[in-house]
């Protein structure tokens, strides 16, 4: 896994450490009432990355880690 974890529950507690300004930008919301931060849990972790394919996601971040800026300037055009 990218953030070098292996196991679900290891990539929850990366997850959850994340800076706020990640999880903006990833879309999360904040409960309307604690204002606490609504991230995912284990199951729903689970199940998106079961879901995942491998090979694509491998060479996914293979690009963008030799082509770091590639992928952000037509967004940014």
């Amino acid at each position: 896994m990218v953030s070098g974890s292996s196991r679900v529950v290891e990539i929850v507690k990366w997850a959850a450490d994340l800076p706020d300004a990640a999880w903006d930008r990833l879309g999360a919301t904040r409960d309307a009432f604690t204002v606490a931060r609504r991230v995912p849990d284990e199951s729903a972790l689970s199940r998106v990355l079961t879901g995942i394919d491998a090979g694509a996601l491998d060479a996914a971040v293979y690009r963008w880690l030799l082509f770091p800026y590639e992928c952000c300037w037509s967004r940014l055009s």
